[in-house]
C-alpha cells in the first residue's frame, strides 16, 4: 500500500544532501512522496535529511514544536530568520538520514542569549558535550558516531535561550562561521526550503520487542505524540485511573506495530465494560485515534508557510480521507467504543479513550480492558488492564462561569436571516446537524453561544441545555428595534435561558471608538426603567486592543477580550485595581489551535479564572470557510457530523478542571456554614488545609508571558504566589501530569472536607 507523504514541498519529497536535491528521491512511491494523497491517511514516517559530509538546518524550519516555545523574536534576525526562544526548558527534534557507516559527525548550533550548556541527545543517548558556557554565535557542542541509518537528533534548549540553526559535519576542522559559503552552498543567501524533518516513529526503542502490537502511556495532551516509550514487557500492560462521578475520563495509549504484524493489517481496538460496584457498560465508552495529515503550520499565531505533520483529528478508522473537507466516511462523527485501523510494521496510532462515569455512580473500584490488535488472529491481541478509582465525590453537571464558543452556523430553517458575513451557502446546516453539534458542545460542559442564526435558535439552545448565556451575533441590535429585542428576550425568559446579549461590534478599532460610544449611548437611552444601566438588553463588544478596552471598560457589560489584552492593559486585573466596580465581565476569547492541545486544556479551564477573567469564547467550534487554518475544534465527516479533535477533547478536559475547582469551592462553602454552627477546632483546620490547596491548585499558576506583555498591576493586586514565580516560567509548560495533580488535590481536599463535617457537626 502506498501512504500519503506528510510533506508536501517538493525539496522534502527528496533526499537532501547539503541543500540539493538527491535522485534517490525517484521510484515507485515518489508520487506518495511529493504530497498526492492516497486511499489511508496514515502518514506515519516522514523522509529524513540524508547527511553524508555536512547538512544543515534552521530552528525556526523544526518548528512548530512544544508549546514551551514561546515564540520567534521579531527584534533578532540571522539570515532573515527568526530564532527560537524557550521559555522552559524544551526540545527541538531533526530526524538524519546518515550516510556513512563508521564517520564521525561534528554537533554544532548557532545559539542567541543566555549562558548555560546546550545538550543533545542522539537515539537518547547524550551526545558528548565539549562545550559549556554557551552565549551567542556558533558552538561546537560535541560529536557522535551514529552509524549509518535513520536517527532522531534531539537539541536540548535551555531557559531563555535562542537557538538559531544546527549544522551536522565530518569536517573537524570546519569552523562555521568562517567557512559558511565553503561549507553550506547558498546558506548566506537563503534558508533551507520547506520545513526540516522532524517528525517520525521512534523504532529505535521497540527494536527488542517482538509482538503484534506494543503500547505505552503518553501524555494525552502531548504536542509530539511520537515521543513514548513502551511499556515494561516483564509486566503485562495496565492503565490505573480515578474519576469522580460524572466526570468523562480521558486517557491515551499509543500503539506501535511490531514485527510480527503483516503488512496492511486490519487492526481493531476497543474497550469492555467496567464492572466494580456496578457495571459500567461499554456502550458508554468512546475510542478513537488521532489521524495524521500535514498542515501548514502555526507557532502561537506566526505563520510559518511550512508544513508539518499533525495527529489532530479523532477518527474512529482511516480509510477514504482525501483531504480536510473529505473526512472518512461512515458516521466518524458517531462515538462508540470500537475503532479500526489499516497498520504496517513500524506504524504508530495513538489512540484515546473516553469513560463517560454516570453522576450516580458508587464509589470503588471498577476493572476493564483496552484490546488492540490484528483482525486476522484476535488471541494474539495486547490487552491493557484498566483500573477506575470511583471517588467519592460527583461533579456538578454546570461549569461555573460563562463557557461559550463562536458558533458561526445557522440552522437551515432559518435561511436567510443569517449572521455569517454574506451567510454563504456553508454557513447553513441542517437543523439535525445543528441539535448534533449543540449536544456535543454540552457534553463537552459549553453552556454558552456566541450564535449567529438569531432568535430562531433560542429553542435549540434551551433544548440541549446551553441556557448559561447566548451572544446573537445574527444583527447588530438597534434601539429603533426594541420590539423585536423584547419579544426575543420574552421568549429566552420562557426557555429558561439565563442572559441574552447582542453582539455590538466585532473587534472595533480605536478610530471606531466616537461611533461607537454614541451608538452605546443610544441604546442605553431606549431603555426601560430597568436599574440596569444597560437596559434594556446586555451589550457585548469583541475587543483586541487594551486601549479600547481602556475605552469601553465602563460602557458595555460583556466583553470578549482577545488574550493579547490582558497583557496591553493588564486586562481583567484592571477590574480587580479599579477603584469602582466596571460593569464589564470579561470573556476570553482566542483562536483554537489544533496543533496546541495542551493550550487549549489550560485556556479553556483553570488559567482564565485564575487571572480574572469570568469565561471563555474561543473561536470557533468550526469556521465555515474553506480550512486554510486550524483554527476550529472540530472537522465534519461526510455525513456532516462533527468529529472532536485533540483540541476538544483538551477543552473538555480544562472545563472538568474547572469542575473540580466548582466542587472544592462548594465543599468550603458547606464547610463554612457548619463550622459557624459547631465550631469545631478540626473543622477549622480541614477547611484552612483546603484553602491552602486551593491556592496552590489553582491561584498559584505560573504566570504566563505569550506575546511578551507584562501587566505592572501583578504585584499590587495579584495572588502573592505569582509574584514569587519568575515571569520566564510559562504557562503553557504546565503538562497533564501537573493538572491531574492539581485536580486530584482539589479532590480529595473537597473529600476531606466532607469527612470532616461528618465527624465534627453529626447531624
Amino acid at each position: 500500500m502506498t501512504r500519503a507523504s506528510t510533506l508536501a514541498h517538493p525539496l522534502l519529497a527528496c533526499v537532501l544532501v547539503v541543500g540539493a536535491c538527491h535522485d534517490e528521491a525517484a521510484g515507485p512511491d515518489a508520487t506518495a512522496r511529493s504530497g498526492t494523497a492516497s486511499t489511508s491517511c496514515s502518514a506515519d514516517v516522514e523522509s529524513a535529511t540524508l547527511v553524508d559530509d555536512t547538512a544543515w538546518t534552521t530552528a525556526f524550519a523544526l518548528l512548530p514544536a512544544p508549546a514551551a516555545f514561546v515564540r520567534p523574536v521579531p527584534s533578532v534576525t540571522w539570515l532573515g530568520e527568526l530564532p527560537v526562544f524557550a521559555a522552559a526548558s524544551a526540545r527541538l527534534t531533526w530526524l538524519v538520514e546518515f550516510a556513512a557507516p563508521d564517520a564521525a559527525y561534528h554537533v554544532w548550533v548557532r545559539s542567541h542569549g543566555g549562558y548555560t550548556t546546550i545538550g543533545a541527545r542522539l537515539d537518547d543517548v547524550p551526545v558528548t558535550t565539549a562545550t559549556t558556557g554557551v552565549t551567542n554565535g556558533w558552538w561546537r557542542i560535541g560529536h557522535v558516531v551514529p552509524g549509518a541509518g535513520r536517527r532522531h537528533l534531539d537539541i536540548d534548549v535551555p531557559v531563555d535561550v535562542g537557538i538559531d540553526a544546527i549544522l551536522l559535519t565530518r569536517d573537524a576542522s570546519l569552523v562555521p562561521d568562517a567557512d559558511v559559503a565553503a561549507a553550506m552552498p547558498g546558506l548566506a543567501a537563503h534558508l533551507p526550503s520547506g520545513r526540516a524533518p522532524t517528525d517520525a516513529p521512534r523504532a529505535y526503542r521497540f527494536a527488542s520487542r517482538s509482538e503484534p502490537m506494543i503500547v505505552g502511556f503518553p501524555q494525552r495532551h502531548d504536542e509530539d505524540p511520537t515521543d513514548w516509550s513502551p511499556d515494561d514487557p516483564a509486566t503485562p500492560p495496565s492503565r490505573r485511573l480515578w474519576a469522580a462521578a460524572g466526570q468523562r475520563v480521558r486517557v491515551a495509549i499509543a500503539a506501535h506495530a511490531g514485527p510480527e504484524l503483516e503488512d496492511d493489517d486490519t487492526i481493531l481496538a476497543w474497550v469492555g465494560d467496567l464492572v466494580g460496584p456496578v457495571t459500567i457498560p461499554a456502550s458508554r465508552t468512546d475510542v478513537r485515534f488521532a489521524m495524521r495529515r500535514p498542515y501548514a503550520a502555526t507557532v502561537l499565531g506566526t505563520d510559518t508557510s511550512l508544513e508539518r505533520p499533525l495527529a489532530d483529528v479523532l477518527v474512529k478508522h482511516d480509510q477514504g480521507c482525501v483531504d480536510d473537507r473529505t473526512l472518512p466516511p461512515d458516521s466518524q462523527g458517531i462515538d462508540g467504543p470500537f475503532a479500526w485501523s489499516i497498520l504496517s510494521p513500524g506504524d504508530e496510532r495513538l489512540f484515546f479513550l473516553t469513560l463517560d462515569v454516570p453522576p450516580d455512580t458508587p464509589p470503588g473500584t471498577y476493572a476493564g480492558e483496552f484490546t488492540v490488535g490484528p483482525k486476522r488472529d484476535l488471541a494474539t491481541s495486547t490487552r491493557v488492564a484498566l483500573e477506575l478509582e470511583v471517588l467519592p465525590l460527583a461533579l456538578d453537571a454546570e461549569v461555573s462561569g460563562e463557557n461559550g464558543i463562536y458558533y458561526p452556523f445557522c440552522p437551515a430553517s432559518t435561511y436567510p436571516a443569517c449572521g455569517v458575513g454574506e451567510a454563504s451557502a456553508s454557513a447553513y446546516k441542517p437543523d439535525d446537524i445543528v441539535r448534533s453539534d449543540l449536544r456535543r458542545m454540552a457534553d463537552a460542559g459549553i453552556d454558552a453561544l456566541v450564535a449567529y442564526g438569531g432568535a430562531a435558535m433560542l429553542p435549540m439552545l434551551a433544548e440541549a441545555g446551553l441556557d448559561d448565556a447566548v451572544t446573537l451575533a445574527s444583527a447588530p441590535p438597534d434601539a429603533a428595534a426594541m420590539a423585536d429585542i423584547d419579544a426575543e428576550q420574552a421568549l429566552a425568559a420562557s426557555l429558561g435561558i439565563g442572559q441574552v446579549s447582542y453582539y455590538v461590534k466585532d473587534e472595533p478599532t480605536v478610530a471606531d471608538l466616537p461611533t461607537l460610544l454614541e451608538r452605546l449611548d443610544a441604546i442605553r437611552a431606549a431603555g426601560t426603567t430597568s436599574e440596569s444601566p444597560f437596559a434594556p438588553f446586555s451589550v457585548t463588544v469583541a475587543i483586541n486592543s487594551g486601549s479600547v478596552w481602556t475605552a469601553l471598560v465602563d460602557h458595555v457589560d460583556h466583553a470578549i477580550m482577545e488574550l493579547n489584552v490582558f497583557w496591553e492593559a493588564c486586562g481583567p486585573m484592571q477590574l480587580r485595581a479599579a477603584p469602582h466596580a466596571p460593569a464589564a465581565r470579561p470573556i476570553a476569547y482566542w483562536a483554537a489551535n489544533r496543533s496546541l492541545p495542551r493550550t487549549a486544556r489550560l485556556l479553556g479551564g483553570l488559567w482564565p479564572r485564575a487571572v480574572g477573567y469570568v469565561g471563555i469564547s474561543p473561536w470557533s467550534f468550526q469556521d465555515p470557510a474553506p480550512h486554510t487554518g486550524l483554527n476550529d475544534f472540530t472537522v465534519r465527516d461526510a455525513g456532516g457530523l462533527a468529529i472532536p479533535t485533540r483540541d476538544w477533547m483538551a477543552l473538555a478536559d480544562g472545563l472538568d478542571d474547572v469542575r473540580f475547582l466548582d466542587a472544592l469551592d462548594a465543599a468550603l462553602a458547606e464547610a463554612e456554614t457548619y463550622a459557624a454552627k459547631c465550631g469545631d477546632p478540626l473543622l477549622l483546620a480541614a477547611i484552612a488545609d483546603a484553602r491552602l490547596v486551593r491556592e496552590q491548585a489553582f491561584r498559584c499558576m505560573p504566570w504566563p508571558s505569550l506575546h511578551g506583555y507584562a501587566c505592572p498591576a501583578i504585584a499590587a493586586v495579584g495572588t502573592a504566589c505569582l509574584a514569587q514565580i519568575p515571569r520566564s516560567t510559562l504557562l503553557l509548560t504546565t503538562d497533564d501530569d501537573d493538572l491531574d495533580h492539581r485536580r486530584r488535590a482539589m479532590a480529595d481536599a473537597a473529600i476531606m472536607l466532607a469527612d470532616a463535617i461528618g465527624d465534627a457537626c453529626p447531624s
